[in-house]
């Protein structure tokens, strides 16, 4: 059996203000903190951007990744 689904959501704000939400790296983890945690950069502010290295440690199934 086959399910199809649509769905469409409205944000009320600026792209702005999404892309520095989006960009966050706090709130990347926020959703389940058990599993994804040690998330950092090699830059000064401990931002994403184009270059920058990071790490992240998870556990996957039980198992702690880096």
């Amino acid at each position: 059996m086959y399910v199809t689904a649509e769905t469409a959501i409205v944000i009320e704000s600026t792209p702005e203000a999404v892309s520095e939400y989006a960009s966050d790296p706090v709130n990347w983890t926020a959703s389940n903190p058990e599993e994804y945690f040690g998330l950092a950069y090699e830059s000064r502010d401990n931002r994403s951007a184009t270059g920058v290295l990071f790490y992240q440690q998870e556990l996957v199934a039980g198992i702690q990744e880096r």
